[in-house]
């Protein structure tokens, strides 16, 4: 089972993220990332919930931590749902600190020189959806952290 961390995760994309990966036979949600005005505050107190589902319940119980390399530890994969005014420098950094990331597909991000986008269309699920859908190949593709 690989450890997963959403970034952007009291967002609506965030919460697809972690409505989707629970109960993923692969991945398990063991940290949520949002906003300094969440950070230290257990995730079903800061996430309006706007699904039609209840809360994942070992989200809820998780503490919020700032989007930042140094605050997310102990996870093999981030999935980001970060708007895309700050996602670019954000994933960056992840990715920097040796973190396997997967997030929204765009033409100005090339980390560490190397570009890879994997595309995908998901009309069920969307752009989480496509996003575990990339994850899952890189995993069977045997792709690991540091």
């Amino acid at each position: 089972m690989m450890k997963a961390a959403v970034l952007g995760a009291t967002g609506s994309v965030g919460q697809i993220f972690v409505q989707l990966l629970n109960g993923h036979p692969w991945f398990k949600v063991s940290a949520v990332a949002a906003s300094e005005s969440s950070a230290g505050r257990k995730y079903s107190e800061v996430a309006k919930w706007r699904l039609p589902t209840s809360i994942p319940e070992e989200a809820a119980e998780l503490d919020v931590v700032p989007v930042e390399p140094e605050a997310v530890r102990d996870v093999d994969v981030v999935f980001s749902a970060l708007p895309a005014e700050i996602a670019g420098k954000t994933e960056e950094d992840f990715a920097k600190a040796g973190y396997v990331v997967v997030g929204r597909v765009r033409k100005d991000l090339a980390l560490g020189g190397v570009r890879f986008i994997a595309l995908g269309h998901n009309t069920v699920r969307g752009d989480a959806g496509c996003g575990i859908l990339n994850a899952e190949y890189l995993k069977v593709k045997n792709t690991s952290r540091r």
